[in-house]
């Protein structure tokens, strides 16, 4: 959802672009994409099977301006079920990816920059009534065992790896390296194309909250600071310009609503507000309740500063999700 937000922003702000991709059908499903043909001579693509070999990035960022790094391994909630190596199948993984597209950049003579999508999980977070800070680093959780703390494991590691290559890789002077760390990320997924494909990822929380469920369970506490996909994408866009002067190993937090944790149950009040008749005649169910995970607030007056960029409301994030799920569920219904 983030890397096909940002290819569109990137082509919709004149960028010529080439997109790394690791399997075909992601390819397939970029480049015929109704989107993205009208930028069919602005956008080239490049395979990459192994991105793990040393030199994997070398031949794909020769000639370029500036990089984009987005690829990070997500584990299936599945594995929590199973038992998993989770430095050989994700935490090795993760930081030799970001390192390796670091050392790749540095090795090219055109590279000037490149912004790196990492994650609000790399901070520390404050208690409610105090503020993190975009170097307010955690630490990564000792033995992690379930999808969520390995992914956050991998979160760190990586952002720690990065960072730690960087004072120690003698950059060119012309080279700078800056990661965005957004909260959760929720809004229309332009890839989805039926309603079940909307609710993958992490718009998952809104679409339970609006359709019924058999779960005997209470659902877990998600977190509920958050942050709309096209705020992400303009983000990773602005960040390359040669206009903006950003030190190297600059890092940005995005959040909406100044960075203060939501109630994810406020979304109900919206989609009601939003959609009446589409709860009045079923198509939503607005029965449950997601407990929200809060926070103390994350400091985005730097991101707002510098990148110039004005966050979009939870109410227009929850709104393109949910108007996309029954648009596709009423043509699904019609046909």
């Amino acid at each position: 959802m983030v890397g096909f937000a940002t290819l569109l922003e990137a082509l919709e702000s004149g960028y010529r672009t080439r997109v790394v991709v690791n399997q075909r059908e992601d390819l397939e499903a970029i480049r015929g994409h109704h989107l993205i043909r009208p930028y069919t001579n602005s956008v080239e693509f490049v395979g990459i099977p192994d991105p793990l070999v040393v030199g994997a990035y070398d031949s794909a960022v020769q000639g370029a301006d500036y990089i984009i790094h987005l690829a990070s391994s997500i584990p299936d909630s599945a594995a929590d079920e199973v038992e998993v190596d989770a430095d050989q199948e994700y935490l090795d993984p993760a930081v030799e990816g970001a390192v390796g597209i670091l050392r790749s950049a540095m090795n090219s003579p055109t590279v000037r920059r490149v912004v790196s999508l990492s994650s609000l999980l790399v901070l520390e977070p404050a208690p409610p009534g105090s503020i993190t800070g975009p170097y307010d680093l955690a630490s990564p959780p000792s033995h992690p065992m379930d999808s969520r703390t390995i992914y956050r494991a991998a979160r760190i590691l990586s952002h720690l790896a990065s960072t730690r290559f960087m004072t120690t890789a003698n950059p060119p002077a012309q080279f700078s390296f800056v990661q965005l760390l957004p909260a959760y990320v929720i809004g229309r997924n332009e890839l989805a194309s039926n309603s079940s494909e909307v609710r993958a990822g992490s718009n998952d929380v809104l679409i339970d909250l609006v359709t019924a469920s058999s779960r005997s369970t209470p659902p877990t506490p998600r977190s509920s600071t958050v942050v709309h996909v096209n705020d992400v994408a303009r983000a990773h866009v602005l960040a390359l310009s040669p206009h903006l002067t950003i030190p190297s190993g600059s890092s940005f937090i995005l959040a909406a609503n100044q960075g203060v944790s939501i109630d994810w149950d406020f979304a109900r009040d919206i989609v009601w507000e939003t959609f009446p008749e589409a709860v009045q005649n079923g198509l939503l169910r607005l029965e449950r309740n997601q407990p929200s995970m809060r926070t103390g607030m994350y400091d985005v007056s730097e991101t707002e500063r510098v990148l110039g960029l004005d966050f979009r409301s939870f109410e227009e994030a929850v709104r393109s999700v949910i108007g996309q799920y029954v648009e596709l569920l009423e043509h699904e219904m019609e046909g």
